[in-house]
């Protein structure tokens, strides 16, 4: 038997927000496929509801079903099963003690039927054709065998292994169907010798802790449980997602039921990764209709609506975006704190995309309204003006007009309340007189005060107070008194 399902671990990128549930980005799927199968077949329908204990028909064609076997194999493999039976009971029916008439069973799979193990091979047809087991299938063969010669059989497990148990006139022994010593395992150092060969380690009947009982259906359902870990290892999840379903139908356990609904949110992530957002949240919607809301299909679906959002925000499809995202919200695939944050991202960056688009007062006035909307959260509303405002004020004061370019973050600061903007419209002034200085001190240097006179008074005029200015002024009245 493959170890205990797992759902994988998946990662969605999102271009507006980080994400995380799902994926590594192989995937399987392609346009057009069929959908994974939400129902169970009728056929595990009917075994479902077939009473304890399966007869042996029921058995043999259950075990070739749920391994895979098409209609004509099924067929003509019952038939062969039917033929083995005959020779085991014509070898083995006249042991009246049920103890060593196990023993002979376990012996004749060996002997007749098995060649070489196989750790991931649980179905039973392939058994059949080939002679390659693992436990699941030896085990599903022993119990159809042994059940068949008049045996008491159940099945066995532990987290990563299968096996059978025999009521031996009230002893319960066990049988390591692997291991051609395998009957009544604890007695036999040959079967210790052996054992180790398939990795597993032999666990005795007192130890309950890591051993447990189940039934026929039980045991048949290690069956689909290995064929959904191969499935797996291929990303093959649209299949897998039909045969999780008919195993919670055949088990109805809470561990089968997330096992199910592991396989739905994994085949989602194959249309996660490929973008078919939409038709994976069609897939949940329909899949939690049919299944129930399992937490881990509404962690799914709030995943592609992050996703679908803040990619129809990347392509400018902003409208879209917010209808995607309200859906979520109507669904309850994301909460309201969930909505108002994706809410926020989308607008975000239709002010950006805007931005890059509109002059530069066209776009303060566009954020200023979706702020004042309550679209945009506060800290990305300061930082954006602010961008903006330098920006502008930036290009200004390349072109040598500093003034603008200080009123221009003069006017940003009266908008919001940023530190920045008074600092940069500070540096602007001073840079505005260091300009009239400079041309103060060529006029002065060359002989001339009186001219800078009134290019001071000027200055002085549009910065009042600036010290550097003033005490020019006073140097070039003084030079201009003198005759300078």
């Amino acid at each position: 038997m493959r170890g205990a399902f797992r759902s994988s671990a998946l990662v969605l990128a999102c271009t507006l927000l980080p994400a995380a549930i799902w994926a590594q980005s192989a995937s399987t799927a392609s346009a057009g496929e069929e959908a994974p199968r939400l129902t169970p077949t009728s056929f595990v329908t009917q075994l479902s509801a077939a009473p304890a204990p399966l007869q042996t028909e029921t058995l043999i064609r259950a075990a070739l079903v749920l391994s895979g076997a098409d209609a004509s194999a099924v067929t003509a493999d019952s038939a062969r099963l039917e033929e083995i039976i005959a020779g085991l009971s014509r070898e083995v029916g006249t042991i009246g003690d049920p103890y060593r008439r196990g023993e002979a069973v376990l012996e004749y799979m060996h002997a007749r039927l098995l060649t070489s193990y196989l750790a991931t091979q649980a179905r039973l047809d392939t058994l059949l054709s080939t002679g390659r087991f693992n436990c699941v299938s030896s085990a599903v063969l022993y119990l159809i065998l042994g059940r068949a010669v008049g045996l008491r059989v159940e099945g066995a497990y532990t987290p990563d292994h299968a096996f059978c148990t025999v009521d031996a006139d009230g002893k319960t022994v066990d049988v390591e169907t692997t291991n051609r010593y395998g009957f009544d395992p604890g007695t036999k150092k040959a079967f210790r010798d052996a054992f180790g060969a398939t990795g597993f380690t032999y666990v005795p009947p007192g130890d309950y802790l890591r051993r447990s009982a189940t039934d026929a259906k039980g045991l048949l359902s290690f069956i689909l449980q290995d064929r959904m870990a191969l499935l797996e290892q291929r990303r093959a999840f649209a299949e897998a997602v039909g045969l999780a379903i008919d195993r919670y139908t055949l088990l109805r356990t809470k561990g089968a039921y997330d096992d199910g609904a592991n396989e739905i949110a994994n085949y989602c992530s194959i249309l996660n990764d490929e973008g078919r957002y939409s038709e994976a949240l069609d897939f949940v919607r329909r899949a939690t209709h049919a299944y129930g809301t399992a937490p881990v299909l509404l962690r799914a679906a709030g995943i592609l609506v992050q996703n679908q959002a803040a990619t129809l925000a990347k392509e400018s499809a902003f409208g879209e975006a917010l209808a995607v995202i309200q859906e979520g919200q109507a669904q309850g695939w994301i909460d309201p704190s969930a909505a108002s944050t994706l809410r926020s991202s989308v607008a975000e960056r239709k002010v950006l995309t805007q931005g890059r688009a509109l002059p530069f007062g066209e776009a303060v006035a566009a954020a200023t309204r979706s702020y004042r909307a309550g679209e945009l959260p506060d800290p990305f509303y300061k930082n954006y003006l602010y961008s903006l405002y330098a920006a502008q004020a930036q290009a200004l004061a390349g072109g040598g007009d500093f003034l603008r370019a200080a009123a221009v973050l003069g006017e940003g600061a009266r908008l919001v309340d940023d530190p920045r903007l008074a600092q940069g419209r500070e540096v602007y002034l001073s840079d505005y007189a260091a300009t009239i200085h400079n041309r103060f001190a060529a006029l002065y240097n060359a002989g001339n005060a009186r001219a800078a006179i009134p290019l001071l008074k000027e200055a002085l005029d549009k910065l009042p107070g600036n010290t550097l200015l003033a005490d020019d002024l006073s140097t070039a009245e003084k030079a201009a008194g003198s005759g300078q």
